[in-house]
Parts: structure tokens; C-alpha cells; sequence
């Protein structure tokens, strides 16, 4: 687990984008050209984008598994496999 007290006399950077970051309560004057830290040593923008791309995947995770159960896709082979169908054998890999 990360530490969660930031050492602000030292400059801090976001794990993801490698920017400035200045803590969240302090006006931007202080520390030109950064970013406001988020959490998890991440700046806000990198923060953001990241839980938007988590959420993304896991509706479309979602969708993808409805739509399997309400019979608008067909299973994958696959997924036939991994259900235990007696006609579906996994198939060898290339050589």
C-alpha cells in the first residue's frame, strides 16, 4: 500500500504521465505548469481517465455477457468450451 502523506517539500510526479503535481488545496501560482494530485500518486486528469476506462470495460463486459443470455449472440467456441459442451474439444496450438 502506498504511503498516503506526500512529502510536498520535494516536487511529486504522476506515476502515469511523469507531470508536476501540487497538492489538491493549493492555488496554482505556487507550483507553475502542474497538475493537481488525484490519488494513488496519479495526477487528476490520469486519475479520471483511468476510472472512465475501467467503467467502460466493465459495461461492456456486461453488455457483451447480456446479450449472450437474451440470444442476440451466439457463444464462442470458446465459451462453449469453457461450459462444458460434449461436441467442443480445444484446439492444438501451431507449431
Amino acid at each position: 500500500m502506498a504511503n498516503p502523506h506526500l512529502d510536498w517539500s520535494k516536487p511529486q510526479y504522476c506515476i502515469a504521465c511523469e507531470c508536476l503535481m501540487r497538492p489538491s488545496k493549493r492555488p496554482s501560482d505556487d507550483y507553475p505548469n502542474s497538475r493537481i494530485h488525484s490519488s494513488n500518486g496519479e495526477c487528476v486528469r490520469c486519475a479520471t481517465a483511468r476510472r472512465r476506462r475501467e467503467a467502460r470495460e466493465k459495461r461492456m463486459a456486461e453488455e457483451y455477457a447480456l446479450a449472450l443470455v437474451e440470444g442476440r449472440r451466439q457463444p464462442t467456441v470458446r465459451e462453449l468450451w469453457e461450459m462444458g459442451h460434449p461436441c467442443v474439444e480445444p484446439c492444438p496450438l501451431p507449431r
